[in-house]
C-alpha cells in the first residue's frame, strides 16, 4: 500500500486541472495514491479526472454533489481512513502545481525526525509564464529546517513572521492526526479552524525553507474573488480556536489568537466598506470606519494605506479622505506624482 494520499478536491478547473494532476505524476517519490474529489463539477473537470483514473491505476476519483471544498477534503480523507493503509496525508488545491521533489523532501523531513507534520514554503504566481519558470527552478535552501513542539509550530500560525502558512496545503501530515478532526462544512475559511488544531496535536512539526508548493492566483477561485461577506467567516474560524485553546488552557495562543481576530475584523470591516457591501457585513463582526481604523495596529495601517494608494493613485477617494485625512491624503497623492 502506498505511503502518502494525495487528496485533490476539484471544482470548475477544467482550465489548470490537467497542469496540476501532470505536476503530482511528475514526482520523484513514486509511492504515492492520487484521490481526485470531483465536487460536483459543472464544467469538464469530472471528465478530466475520470481520464486519468481510468489510465493510472494508483489514482481514484471520487464524485459527490456540490457541496464545497471542506466537504470534498473530508470525502478524501474518510475513503483513504477507510481504504488505505498509508501513513501520511497531503492536500493540493486543483488549480495549484506541486515541484518534482515535493514528496520526497516532505516525506524524508518527516523520517529523518519522527515527526507528525512537515511543512514547506510556497511561491505565488500569477501567469502562465511565471508558474513555468516557478516549477523549473529547484533549489537547496542553506538552513533546510527547524523543528518544533506542535504547541511552538502552532504560536508560529499567529506570528507575523510566516514561518507557518495557515494553509492546509504546503504539508505532510501524519493521517493518524485525522481521526478526530474534520474540515467544517459550509465555511470558506476551512484552514483557519483545523490546521492549527492539527499542527498543536502534533508532538512534533518540521519547518522548511524548501520552496516546493505553488500557489497558482487565479480570479474565479475562492480568494481571487472580490471582497465579499462570507469572508467574515474567518473571524468565526479563528474564535473557535480562540475558544479551544482557552479550554486547553494556553493563554499565550490565545493572546495570540485574540490580536490576529481583531486586526482581521478591523481589516475586513474596511474591505466591505471600500467594496460598497460594509451593510452586509454580520452585525456581530460590523464596525465603524473609525474604530476599525483605529483597532489596526501600525504595520496594518502602512499596508492598508499602500493599498489603498497603489489602487487609488489616479484618482481621489472620498473614502480615503475620511480615513487618512486631507493632509495625510495630499502627501500620498504627492508621492505619485513624483513618481
Amino acid at each position: 500500500m502506498p505511503k502518502i494520499s494525495i487528496i485533490i478536491p476539484v471544482y470548475n478547473v477544467e482550465k489548470y486541472l490537467t497542469r496540476c494532476i501532470d505536476s503530482v505524476l511528475a514526482q520523484n517519490f513514486k509511492d504515492y495514491e492520487l484521490i481526485l474529489v470531483n465536487d460536483g463539477s459543472a464544467d469538464d473537470s469530472g471528465k478530466i479526472c475520470d481520464t486519468y483514473a481510468a489510465k493510472y491505476p494508483f489514482i481514484h476519483i471520487l464524485h459527490q454533489e456540490n457541496r464545497g471544498t471542506s466537504s470534498a477534503k473530508n470525502t478524501g480523507i474518510e475513503w483513504s481512513i477507510n481504504n488505505s493503509d498509508s501513513e501520511f496525508l497531503t492536500f493540493v488545491d486543483s488549480d495549484d502545481t506541486i515541484k518534482t521533489n515535493y514528496l520526497d523532501i516532505l516525506y524524508s523531513y518527516a523520517q529523518e525526525n519522527n515527526a507528525d507534520i512537515s511543512v514547506c514554503k510556497a511561491i505565488r504566481v500569477f501567469t502562465d509564464e511565471q508558474q513555468k519558470t516557478a516549477m523549473a527552478s529547484i533549489e537547496k535552501p542553506d538552513k533546510p529546517y527547524r523543528i518544533y513542539t506542535g504547541k511552538e509550530a502552532c504560536a508560529h500560525i499567529y506570528k507575523s513572521s510566516g514561518e507557518v502558512p495557515i494553509s492546509p496545503c504546503t504539508k505532510l501530515y501524519k493521517k493518524a492526526l485525522f481521526d478526530k478532526i474534520r474540515f467544517p462544512e459550509g465555511k470558506i475559511h476551512e484552514d483557519q479552524a483545523v490546521v492549527p488544531i492539527l499542527i498543536y496535536s502534533a508532538e512534533k512539526v518540521v519547518v522548511a525553507d524548501d520552496v516546493i508548493y505553488c500557489y497558482c492566483c487565479n480570479t474565479t477561485s475562492i480568494m481571487g474573488k472580490a471582497f465579499y461577506p462570507q469572508r467574515f467567516d474567518d473571524i468565526d474560524a479563528l474564535q473557535s480556536c480562540e475558544d479551544f485553546f482557552r479550554k486547553s488552557y494556553e493563554e499565550e495562543i490565545v493572546l495570540l489568537v485574540s490580536k490576529k481576530k481583531h486586526l482581521l475584523k478591523a481589516w475586513y470591516n474596511l474591505k466591505a466598506k471600500q467594496a460598497k457591501i460594509h451593510k452586509n457585513v454580520p452585525p456581530e463582526h460590523k464596525m465603524s470606519v473609525l474604530s476599525a481604523w483605529m483597532s489596526l495596529d501600525k504595520s496594518t495601517k502602512k499596508s492598508w494605506i499602500k493599498e489603498q494608494a497603489d489602487y487609488y493613485k489616479l484618482a481621489p477617494n472620498r473614502f480615503l479622505l475620511k480615513t487618512l485625512g486631507d493632509k495625510n491624503y495630499a502627501k500620498i497623492k504627492a508621492i505619485f506624482k513624483r513618481g
